[in-house]
Formats: structure tokens, C-alpha cells, sequence
């Protein structure tokens, strides 16, 4: 079974650091995945949608979130914007 993870503010504002990605015979889209987190939390889904905000499946980031097929094993992150040097 998949994870999704959340890092930093993010965590702060899901409420949550880590979550089960439920069973699925079919691959999740990110519009799945932001219904299954996002439920009622406005804030999480436009920080979550945001493009500073990145994804990543089984540790590799993507460069384009809405272009994305997640099987229900995949460990899926979503990372705050960074900064510093």
C-alpha cells in the first residue's frame, strides 16, 4: 500500500505528516489525490495546487503535477517551496 507524505507547513496545515493511499485497480491523477487530502481544507488544496508547492512519486520530483499516474503502491510527497543556499 502507497503513502502520501506531507513536509514542513504543510504537515502543519493537513493536520497530518503521513497517510494510507487507499486500494484503487486504476492509477490516481492528482485531481484524485487532492480530493482524497483536501476534503474540506480550502487552504491545504490552494497550497497543495500551488506551483511552489512540488511533488514527488517514489522520490523523484516532477516538473508538471497534472501530468502524473499514480499506481496505489507509490510513496507520493508534497514538499513546502525551499529556499536558502
Amino acid at each position: 500500500m502507497g503513502k502520501i507524505l506531507f513536509f514542513g507547513k504543510l504537515a502543519d496545515i493537513a493536520g497530518l505528516t503521513e497517510m494510507a493511499l487507499p486500494h484503487s485497480s486504476t492509477a490516481y491523477s492528482f485531481e484524485d489525490i487532492l480530493t482524497m487530502v483536501c476534503s474540506d481544507n480550502v487552504e491545504l488544496e490552494s497550497t497543495l495546487r500551488d506551483q511552489s508547492t512540488k511533488l514527488c512519486i517514489n522520490q523523484e520530483i516532477l516538473t508538471d503535477k497534472e501530468a502524473v499516474n499514480i499506481k496505489q503502491d507509490d510513496e507520493i510527497a508534497f514538499l513546502p517551496p525551499f529556499s536558502g543556499g
